[in-house]
């Protein structure tokens, strides 16, 4: 995940609506943690967010991709979410998503809220060249 600077998160809420989104990230050996920055927004409390709410059951996906198909693979991440607005956990994850991401910097944004994703289980997959011919 070291090269990687963009996951796809996907959430659920009460309505059963499946929305993944693309969305920047940092780790730990423990957690994920995605930013909800202040730019502007279209509403007061994003999708995400609001899902997240009503169902912490989500999913994230970082990926390769490559036209040489023998060399695609992701990582998939079930995980329990939660919504982090302040303390120590807030000023640790924001510290580590400034350092992955100057661009935060540059544009003087800050986070409304991290979201915090506790792995449960990851399933990793690479193409197998068993089923590969040139």
């Amino acid at each position: 995940m070291k090269d990687k600077f963009r996951g796809f998160l996907a959430t659920s809420g009460k309505d059963n609506m499946p929305r993944v989104v693309p969305v920047c990230f940092a780790y730990t050996n423990r957690a994920i943690y995605i930013p909800v920055d202040k730019k502007p927004k279209t509403k007061a409390e994003l999708a995400r967010v609001r899902d997240i709410r009503q169902n912490p059951r989500v999913s994230f996906v970082v990926d390769y991709y490559s036209n040489d198909w023998a060399r695609l693979s992701y990582m998939l991440v079930f995980a329990k979410a939660s919504i982090v607005e302040k303390g120590k956990e807030f000023e640790e994850a924001s510290h580590l998503i400034l350092k992955r991401y100057p661009q935060y910097r540059r544009i003087g944004s800050s986070f409304y809220n991290i979201i915090s994703l506790e792995p449960i289980r990851v399933k990793l997959w690479f193409f197998s060249r068993h089923f590969y011919t040139h």
